[in-house]
């Protein structure tokens, strides 16, 4: 799990919690992977 990206670590934790918070939050690396996820919930 952490052999990933490092963007991908911050969004493993983030991603636990609704992606619309974590949107709210603005991140620039996490915004892409948190409109995906949000599409898919």
């Amino acid at each position: 799990m952490c052999h990933r990206a490092p963007d991908d670590q911050v969004t493993k934790p983030l991603d636990s919690k609704p992606s619309q918070q974590f949107s709210q939050m603005g991140r620039r690396p996490q915004r892409p992977t948190s409109t995906s996820k949000q599409t898919r919930t």
